[in-house]
């Protein structure tokens, strides 16, 4: 009897623990259906963290299989509004179309900048300058560039790129007491004395009334604070601003560099990972300015430490590598111990393994479309590993950031420095 009573207990405990395990199934499975559509506020914060648990498995799962992140909507909206912003201000803009920021031929070096993404950079800076003074940026008719190609048809900013002026502006700042000043009480105005040219902080005539200025020329002084642009510095820091500067310059290349980028890029799979290997004339400096020995930190195997550690963390496909790099021992390299990658790289490109100032000089005119390519194609990689001591490596992330806007989140990790991490300069 007591055997029967002990049996039917034990019945009863199962079948009660098979209802209780029913209404949680049918908890969990309801509360999948409403995490998907909207939150009750009446879920207690139990069922909100199992909830939170499982968006973020989904989301997970989802972003290996499909390679889709949540949440871009808002940096896609914020990088459309800034570069419409860029335009308007530059092409439209009444305002901004009194103001002019003119740029100037270099005083020094007969003229030129001695790298082709350097004087880019130091453009973006300019057009930076003008965006954040509510000036519009015009080049100098004058103005010319080391990498112009030999046949071109313009010269200067205009050889390589779009124009960006509304005209050629060729007039020095009238700094003399026939300077246009408005009103005080003109929008235009900032509060700025009419009788102060500088202060402690920045140059005020940039700020003030002047209808032209000249930029200023690289390297400028470091306390110049006239290119900060809130509230979107504020809210998106200064890596951000300058990948929507150079963004939007690189997008307006002209005919012919647009051509040899297209001629010289290479066939690549949807997924690549791209290396920038500087290693000739600055080898000294990363010693001298940074501290840095870079036998032990560009070694072409650190290099591949890190794309192991990528293709290990983020996508098992990911198989190819471009490398991009001055020095022809590196592509050598690529022939020597990694058989389960792929190396691609430009074929007729200026390449060296001395490390002597400058010894890309004579090959500069013909240089511009191998220089372009290469930073285009790294433009494109789903990750980068390279040293931000370099202007090609810091205006490829810049540019990376920007082009995969709809691909990848702002605040994962894709850029990744062998040595020295991103700072701006120019």
């Amino acid at each position: 009897m007591k055997s029967n009573s002990l049996s039917s207990l034990v019945l009863m405990v199962n079948a009660v623990a098979l209802i209780v395990n029913l209404v949680l199934i049918f908890r969990y499975l309801l509360v999948v259906k409403l995490f998907n559509t909207y939150t009750p506020a009446n879920i207690d914060d139990n069922i909100m963290n199992l909830m939170t648990m499982m968006k973020e498995q989904q989301i997970s799962t989802r972003s290996q299989q499909n390679h889709t992140y949540p949440g871009l909507e808002s940096q896609i909206t914020s990088q459309e509004t800034f570069q419409n912003l860029l335009h308007h201000h530059q092409f439209s803009s009444s305002d901004a179309a009194e103001r002019v920021l003119l740029v100037q031929p270099r005083s020094k070096k007969g003229g030129v900048y001695d790298g082709f993404t350097l004087e880019f950079q130091i453009m973006a800076r300019q057009f930076q300058i003008a965006f954040a003074t509510n000036r519009r940026l015009e080049i100098s008719s004058q103005w010319r560039s080391a990498y112009e190609f030999p046949d071109c048809t313009t010269t200067g900013w205009t050889c390589l790129w779009q124009p960006l002026n509304g005209t050629n502006a060729t007039t020095k700042t009238d700094t003399s007491s026939q300077a246009i000043f408005k009103s005080l009480s003109s929008k235009q105005s900032y509060g700025i004395l009419p009788n102060r040219d500088r202060s402690n902080y920045f140059n005020v005539q940039y700020f003030g009334n002047t209808s032209l200025v000249n930029a200023p020329e690289w390297p400028w002084d470091s306390k110049q604070t006239i290119d900060i642009i809130p509230h979107w510095e504020r809210t998106y820091g200064r890596f951000w601003i300058r990948s929507q500067i150079v963004h939007f310059l690189w997008s307006r290349p002209s005919s012919d560099l647009r051509r040899e980028i297209e001629e010289r890029t290479p066939a690549l799979p949807e997924q690549y990972i791209g290396f920038h290997i500087r290693y000739s004339d600055n080898i000294a400096d990363l010693n001298t300015f940074f501290a840095r020995d870079a036998k032990v930190t560009r070694n072409f195997a650190h290099f591949m430490s890190i794309a192991e550690s990528i293709r290990s963390t983020s996508d098992n496909s990911i198989d190819t590598i471009f490398v991009a790099t001055d020095n022809s021992n590196m592509i050598d390299e690529t022939a020597r111990g990694w058989p389960d990658w792929n190396f691609v790289f430009q074929k007729e490109v200026q390449r060296s393994t001395t490390t002597k100032r400058t010894w890309y000089k004579s090959g500069r005119g013909t240089a511009a479309g191998a220089i372009a390519t290469d930073v285009d194609v790294l433009r494109r990689a789903n990750f980068l590993v390279g040293s931000f001591q370099s202007n090609v490596y810091r205006l490829s992330t810049e540019l990376n950031t920007a082009y995969h806007v709809r691909t990848y989140p702002t605040t994962m990790e894709r850029h990744f420095s062998v040595d020295v991490e991103w700072y701006e300069d120019p």
